[in-house]
């Protein structure tokens, strides 16, 4: 279970620090 969790958060952070960084790109543009 605990593991579980994990894995979403883990997967959670990389895909919010990807939709921040596309959103830096788009704001320096």
């Amino acid at each position: 279970m605990v593991a579980v969790l994990h894995i979403d958060f883990s997967r959670a952070t990389r895909v919010a620090m990807t939709i921040e960084s596309h959103q830096r790109r788009l704001f320096s543009e």
